[in-house]
């Protein structure tokens, strides 16, 4: 076999290898946005099982959990909640969270009372990560 054959099968395995291994590569991403009163899931449940509350009372504690799968260390999730009156909304909290691990799991924020308590009306939580389309999700205080 000529050193010529043996370049090109090389370079043919190389290109196999790096395809290979680009469909074997793991997309990051978010698997489901919940708002609950609860913030304690482990991320062992099914995201799917796991219904969003969309009503609280104004003393209620109020969490937004994701449930994120293969995440890479220094992805950035980026929250922002606003109150909508009158088809205008105001901005009440953004956070700004850097994972510092990688896999899958949960990442729980809660929203801010002011004086102990939330103002009723409706809200709007918008979830963005590494860039990507924005989540959003809706919710009531009364």
């Amino acid at each position: 076999m000529s050193a010529r054959n043996i370049a090109i099968i090389i370079v043919i395995t190389a290109i196999f290898a790096a395809i290979a291994f680009t469909m074997l590569q793991k997309e990051p991403g978010i698997e489901k946005v919940i708002i609950t009163g609860t913030p304690g899931f482990t991320g062992s449940e099914d995201p799917g099982s796991i219904a969003s509350t969309d009503s609280f009372n104004s003393n209620a504690d109020i969490f937004i959990v994701i449930f994120v799968k293969d995440i890479k260390k220094d992805s950035v999730f980026k929250i922002m909640w606003t109150y909508v009156e009158n088809g205008t909304e105001m901005p009440v909290q953004e956070d700004l969270i850097t994972s510092n691990k990688e896999g899958s799991g949960t990442v729980s924020v809660s929203l801010a009372k002011k004086d102990g308590l939330h103002k009723p009306g409706s809200y709007k939580t918008t979830v963005l990560f590494d860039g990507k389309e924005p989540l959003v999700n809706e919710f009531n205080v009364k």
